[in-house]
């Protein structure tokens, strides 16, 4: 429990990056040489970019989308769970009666 409270301490003043890489560093096992630990924290860094990286670009998508894709892409949610039979015929004419 102190070592818990202690890293949460350390933690504090960390940007998000360094923590993700920590998360990910921490799941080594104890046998993890210096060699594997500072790969695995070069790995975790490229990971946690890329993935920023990616929700960026989605969140750009997202903002320049027109009413026509965003209608389109709801419709095509709502097919999916149709035949997937999570939702009913009522249910899915109700949603495309009001968008």
């Amino acid at each position: 429990m102190l070592a818990r409270l202690e890293a949460d301490r350390a933690a504090v003043g960390k940007t998000d990056k360094e923590k993700f890489v920590d998360t990910a560093t921490e799941r080594l096992s104890l046998e993890a040489t210096d060699d594997q630990k500072a790969k695995a924290q070069e790995l975790a860094a490229k990971l946690y970019d890329e993935q920023q990286t990616a929700d960026a670009a989605r969140q750009v998508f997202e903002a320049t989308r027109n009413d026509a894709e965003k209608y389109g892409t709801e419709i095509a949610k709502l097919n999916d769970l149709l035949a997937k039979g999570a939702i009913d015929q009522d249910t899915y004419n109700r949603a495309i009666a009001h968008p």
